[in-house]
């Protein structure tokens, strides 16, 4: 009976991560349509801001309470999630053309702070507050760029967004950030609690617990606004989503969470799957260099995610 309420609570909390990461989005690109920013820089920024808010609040609240293998392993498996299953599901429902920014700029960005965050963790073991500024510094630069140098607006974009959108009062928008918010705190606190006791009773560690469970549970939104926006024929957000999201896990989760609690990181976690992640971000780029993520690359995707938690789970001795 004790592990029915469990799962029942864990199902519930990614539910509520869901929804608060979905009236989170809808708030903040309302908020985003009067910066007149485009497409890509929404998906960049604003979307994937709003999608790593569940790895945000499990990662931060899970340091705050000492649970530092569900914090890290949350944002190294959310990366693997969102490299694997999220860019496979999106690619095999329409496959996505690249633009050459991603190949020149974004994806290159992303691949350099993934090695510098295993060159931190492999240091010394820990993600210490130097580190962490190191990383919110990345972000930090990130935001700069994208703002004064990139500049990456195009006005044909912001009207179709705008007629999309429609007349919707700023009032709404900050009303469903707000409610967002909420919902994923709240949310957070379920999973974390639902996660730490499912690895009890299971007998795995919370290291694989956040890897695997907790990882696709804050990787739901991604995965959702991916596969949405793959149908409504919009590879730019479901790539940008990918990418950005994968960046502000490394540079302003993890780098604020860190600075305000040092984060030790397992064995487990600097020894396989730091190194794990770093080929997931190989495999998809051949397809980048042509430019187009079609449905058999897509499908090596997701079939790379099914084998590394059966790896985790069975082939590795956990626990």
């Amino acid at each position: 009976m004790d592990i029915v309420l469990t799962l029942i609570i864990l199902c519930i909390s990614i539910v509520g991560l869901y929804y608060g990461a979905i009236f989170l989005i809808k708030g903040a690109v309302i908020l985003a349509e009067r910066l007149k920013i485009s497409k890509m820089m929404i998906g960049l920024t604003v979307v994937a801001a709003g999608t790593s808010m569940p790895e945000f609040f499990v990662s931060f609240l899970g340091g705050l309470k000492g649970k530092t293998d569900i914090a890290v392993g949350n944002i190294v498996g959310s990366n693997i999630t969102n490299l694997s299953i999220v860019l496979g599901v999106a690619g095999l429902i329409l496959p996505l053309n690249i633009s050459k920014d991603v190949l020149k700029r974004d994806y290159p960005i992303v691949i350099f702070t993934s090695i510098v965050f295993v060159l931190l963790t492999t240091f010394d073991g820990i993600i210490n507050r130097l580190d962490g500024t190191i990383l919110f510094a990345m972000f930090l630069l990130y935001i700069y760029l994208y703002a004064k140098v990139f500049k990456v607006v195009d006005i044909k974009e912001v009207e179709e967004l705008e007629k999309e959108i429609g007349e919707i009062k700023l009032f709404k928008g900050f009303f469903e950030v707000i409610l967002g918010v909420i919902l994923l705190y709240i949310s957070s606190e379920a999973l974390i609690y639902s996660s730490v006791k499912i690895s009890k009773i299971i007998g795995v560690s919370e290291t694989v617990i956040g890897l695997s469970i907790v990882a696709l549970g804050t990787s739901i939104p991604e995965l959702f606004t991916s596969a949405i926006a793959a149908f409504k024929e919009e590879p730019e957000i479901s790539l940008g989503n990918v990418i950005g999201s994968n960046f502000l896990n490394l540079t302003f989760i993890l780098g604020l969470t860190s600075i305000v609690h040092p984060l030790p990181v397992g064995e487990d976690i600097i020894k396989r799957d730091n190194f794990i992640m770093l080929f997931a971000y190989i495999i998809p780029i051949i397809p980048i260099l042509r430019k187009k993520l079609g449905r058999i690359w897509s499908s090596l995707l997701a079939l790379f995610y099914i084998i590394y938690i059966i790896v985790i789970y069975k082939v590795i001795k956990i626990g």
